[in-house]
């Protein structure tokens, strides 16, 4: 009897011990009322059922001890079988990793892309495969050297000042948001007062949504340079951190001040908001009054979402700020040494280069913008994607890497913006 069958005939000797039980507990109550010879008879039965009974536990017991030591056995083979797998995989995972973290798998992943020029993606995943299974690594989900896959994944984590402080809710393609914009007595919560009709909350939603577009990054090389840095590997690695970089700095200025473009523009950014364009509800434009330091107190003052506030202007503005003095005193508004982004009470300064000058700016253009890291989220895709093709008639290799994502302003009074005024160009 195999292990599955004892199992079955337990089920089926536990019903039996059930439905004897019941019996037993029906003629006990039948010989409490027997007298004579019924009660002898009675007496008997319930005798006859209690040993059936007893004998029926007694073989479930044995069942189960049976059952119980089978059990172990299968799992101590399991176990060894586990470990066994283990130490494969352990010698195997050792192999894979010493030759994918060297210089030679760099190499030797150059060397692919250069013999499949041309040929289909599918093609040079399936050569470089094989190189794989020459060096032992039978795994076909390893596709690229630690080299390679570094460069990229550092790139992505780490690019980022900007955004990195941005709310990610990768894995949503469309997001979606409904504010009540109404905030006065009408849409608050109150108390109900006896003997009064309660009054009926006033909605209005602010229906707001993101939706992922491609942002991407291409780039051609010569197939005679690829070649002459084959052994060095500096052309793959230069472009798989370049391309995944220029993305990551054109998703920050698009979400922090719009990438620049005209609407309509060809490659226009429209799937992430830029901060500046967001409507009241969540942008507050504070006009400057001469004042860079009373302007920034002000403008910081008007974010009234939860959360680490950061600060984005340029270095020059950021250098007019260390160098003003206070009216009459002389002397410095934030002392030297002093951390501007402290004495400011935000988290964090950014400065990147395609923030404008306080003199390339004219009256209404913005000269700071500050922003809750949190209320902005990003959704969409958490890798990039790379994909590499060649031109036989150019003799050109090509190089894509693309990103599927989009963003967008979610709280209400989350970001401000400084904007030159009259007072200031006078």
């Amino acid at each position: 009897m195999n292990l599955n069958d004892k199992r079955e005939l337990v089920k089926s000797k536990q019903e039996a011990v059930k439905t004897k039980a019941a019996e037993l507990e029906a003629l006990k109550a039948k010989a409490s009322k027997a007298e004579g010879d019924d009660l002898k008879k009675v007496a008997g039965e319930v005798s006859e059922m209690t040993k059936c009974i007893a004998a029926d536990t007694e073989e479930i017991n044995r069942l189960n001890e049976e059952i119980k030591t089978e059990e172990k056995a299968l799992d101590e083979i399991a176990r060894k079988e586990e470990e066994r797998m283990q130490k494969e995989k352990s010698a195997a995972g050792a192999n894979k990793t010493d030759y994918l973290k060297s210089k030679q798998a760099l190499e030797d992943f150059a060397q692919v892309l250069i013999d499949n020029a041309g040929r289909k993606k599918e093609d040079v995943k399936k050569a470089w495969e094989l190189k794989l299974r020459e060096k032992g690594i039978t795994n076909p989900e390893v596709m690229f050297p630690v080299p390679v896959v570094s460069a990229i994944q550092d790139t992505f984590e780490a690019a980022g000042t900007i955004f990195a402080t941005l709310r990610k809710a990768y894995g949503f393609t469309v997001f979606s948001n409904a504010l009540n914009t109404v905030t006065d007595e009408t849409g608050r919560a109150s108390q109900h007062k006896i003997g009064k009709s309660k009054t009926e909350q006033v909605i209005d939603l602010d229906l707001k949504e993101i939706r992922c577009d491609f942002i991407y990054k291409y780039i051609e090389i010569p197939a005679k340079v690829l070649r002459e840095t084959q052994s060095t590997g500096a052309v793959i690695n230069y472009v798989l951190t370049e391309l995944p970089q220029r993305i990551l700095w054109e998703i920050e200025r698009a979400s922090v001040l719009g990438d620049g473009r005209a609407t309509g523009a060809d490659g226009k950014i429209t799937s992430y908001e830029a901060m500046v364009d967001a409507d009241a509800t969540y942008m507050t434009e504070v006009p400057g009054s001469g004042s860079f330091y009373t302007d920034l107190v002000t403008m910081l003052a008007n974010i009234r979402a939860q959360g680490d506030v950061y600060l984005v202007t340029s270095k020059l503005a950021l250098a007019e700020l260390r160098t003003q003095k206070a009216t009459g005193s002389g002397e410095f508004m934030i002392p030297i040494g002093v951390d501007l982004a402290a004495a400011l009470g935000v988290k964090e300064i950014f400065t990147p280069q395609w923030f404008p000058a306080p003199k390339e700016l004219a009256e209404g253009d913005i000269k700071a913008v500050a922003y809750v890291g949190q209320s902005y989220i990003v959704i969409g895709d958490d890798t990039m994607s790379n994909y590499e093709n060649f031109l036989l008639m150019d003799n050109q290799h090509q190089y894509l890497a693309e990103l599927y994502t989009g963003g967008a302003l979610m709280s209400p009074l989350s970001a401000a913006k400084l904007t030159i005024s009259e007072i200031e160009e006078g």
